[in-house]
């Protein structure tokens, strides 16, 4: 649509810009008039309302945009990156290889393997390495507003957002150390020869090696129950507005 000014004819597509123009104008045009006429006449009052209604209009419309200016100001000074945070405010004592280096799996961990499932296990084992009741010194942090996203840190390096080959080798260490303790089973049962303890250990062996289902989405729900069980919420930390 096409705003044309009723005094110059100028036009505009924008209705506030042709708004304050033809204000504009019609004040210029009547400043011209009065000198022209008398150069202390006064407006008349059908003119005197024109111009007080629009002023007012005006000072609505700038004072809902200052507010909204104020607004995106003070967003803007409270954005945080979620690395420069990380860095800020969590220093763990050690890196997050050394941490997994260090945990060992053990019988209990194989148990909920072969008595649950491949999925359960492995979170469960998870949760060990883990205790909640030590969050602060993780090495390894997630948020409620970055949904199944992980960050790590390293002495060398620092925080920085772990990829998804980083947690699948977390995946590994946990299964080969499983595996080892499998075979140490099926060490000590050697002597017990029978069919029935070969199904069993072949059954067992599927369960440590991930199970009959596929594993991408094996991996998938590994990372969702280890997102539920770390995840932070950073809404608890009023002052900032993370940037991820």
């Amino acid at each position: 649509m096409v705003y044309r000014c009723s005094f110059c004819g100028k036009k505009y597509s924008r209705e506030g810009f042709y708004k304050r123009h033809e204000l504009s104008c019609e004040i210029k045009n009547l400043g011209k008039r009065k000198q022209n006429e008398d150069q202390e006449e006064d407006y008349t009052q059908n003119e005197a309302s024109i111009i007080i209604r629009e002023l007012v209009q005006q000072v609505h419309s700038l004072k809902g945009e200052l507010e909204d200016l104020k607004m995106w100001v003070q967003k803007q000074k409270h954005k945080c990156n979620i690395i420069d945070w990380l860095e800020k405010s969590c220093v763990p004592t050690i890196g997050f290889q050394e941490w997994i280096n260090a945990f060992v799996v053990k019988q209990d961990h194989l148990d909920k393997v072969l008595r649950n499932s491949y999925i359960e296990g492995i979170t469960y084992t998870f949760q060990k390495m883990f205790p909640i009741e030590h969050n602060e010194d993780f090495p390894i942090k997630c948020f409620e507003q970055k949904q199944n996203v992980f960050y790590i840190y390293e002495k060398e390096s620092g925080w920085k957002y772990m990829h998804p080959g980083e947690f699948e080798s977390m995946v590994l260490k946990v299964q080969k150390q499983l595996i080892s303790l499998l075979k140490l089973w099926e060490k000590n049962n050697k002597n017990k020869a029978s069919n029935q303890n070969y199904e069993l250990y072949f059954k067992y062996v599927t369960k440590v090696m991930g199970g009959k289902q596929n594993q991408e989405v094996t991996q998938k729900k590994i990372v969702s129950n280890l997102y539920d069980y770390l995840k932070y919420n950073l809404r608890e930390i009023v002052e900032y507005d993370f940037v991820f």
